[in-house]
């Protein structure tokens, strides 16, 4: 409802969604993320409460007549135009063809940047190879997944995905960890480990586990929802690494280390390189992962003693 406000606005949507209210729950103004101090060219948000407090005392009448009318466009919006239909076999495998003619047959996930692990997509492609025998679709899936483990989205050193790469590469993710995004990994790893034997996604998933185990554990044994991409008021300062740090944490042993990863800086990139693999070092990687854990373990020792994301 109160997306469609904001889009009725004239507002591009998104998260996370701000929207001042009448006292009987119509809209009348909102926006996306304010910060707390003007800057980025917004308003801060105590800013934001203040002119909404003066506009509310001072011109009631008119915010109430925007949000009559508001709320009058959006409910003929949300009503919709189409009838109740069944989702039958025919109208599921038209879905799954209008993704698949999104895929990017390279790079894995869909066209462009950024690039999101979509799982509802994945999981419609997965589902219409069970269901219909697609084989491409199957393929489309296990190949966005090597593609995007392979990648910087992926902490190589500690496990887990981010939650979205800013690029088409899967390269240099917004640093930010889910709890959710994670355990979609696992179920599509798990699926894929069975469809196909292939040990990368085992590996990803004990991985995955481990992460989970070790830094999202809450008091009482339940699970964090997200972790910040910020440390130290830097996107990803937790997980990126200079060359410089890395030789100095393993010394002789950092030629094996850069035998299996590799450190990039993209263009636009301000923060130390991202550690990411080829899909050849990956492959490489499963193969050899027992003689490379203990250097991954100094790693993580090292990173342990940097100021932390924030838990959530």
């Amino acid at each position: 409802i109160y997306m469609a406000a904001l889009s009725s606005m004239g507002e591009q949507g998104g998260w996370p969604l701000t929207m001042f209210l009448t006292p009987d729950g119509k809209p009348f103004w909102g926006g996306t993320y304010f910060p707390r101090e003007p800057r980025y060219g917004r308003p801060g948000f105590i800013q934001v409460m203040e002119a909404v407090d003066k506009a509310w005392r001072e011109k009631r009448a008119s915010l109430n007549q925007s949000a009559d009318g508001l709320t009058t466009h959006v409910e003929a919006r949300l009503a919709g135009s189409h009838a109740r239909t069944v989702l039958d076999r025919a109208t599921l495998a038209e879905l799954a063809k209008g993704i698949d003619g999104m895929i990017d047959r390279d790079l894995g996930g869909l066209r462009g940047a950024p690039k999101f692990p979509n799982a509802p997509f994945m999981q419609t492609l997965w589902l219409s190879w069970l269901r219909d025998g697609n084989a491409a679709h199957r393929d489309d899936v296990l190949n966005s997944l090597e593609q995007m483990l392979s990648g910087g989205i992926y902490d190589h050193i500690g496990g887990g995905l981010s939650r979205y790469s800013t690029d088409a590469e899967w390269l240099v993710p917004h640093f930010e960890k889910m709890l959710y995004d994670n355990a979609q990994l696992l179920r599509f790893c798990n699926w894929a480990y069975a469809a196909s034997g292939n040990e990368l996604f085992r590996v990803r998933i004990e991985e995955t586990i481990g992460w989970l185990l070790r830094e999202m554990r809450v008091d009482g044994g339940a699970f964090a929802a997200s972790l910040d991409a910020d440390s130290d008021g830097e996107e990803g300062l937790f997980y990126t690494w200079s060359r410089d740090e890395i030789e100095a944490a393993l010394g002789d042993d950092s030629a094996l280390f850069f035998k299996h990863f590799t450190l990039s800086s993209p263009h636009g990139w301000e923060g130390k390189p991202v550690v990411h693999q080829t899909l050849s070092q990956q492959s490489q990687y499963v193969i050899h992962r027992e003689e490379i854990s203990a250097l991954k373990a100094k790693l993580l020792a090292v990173r342990e003693e940097r100021v932390r994301p924030g838990l959530d």
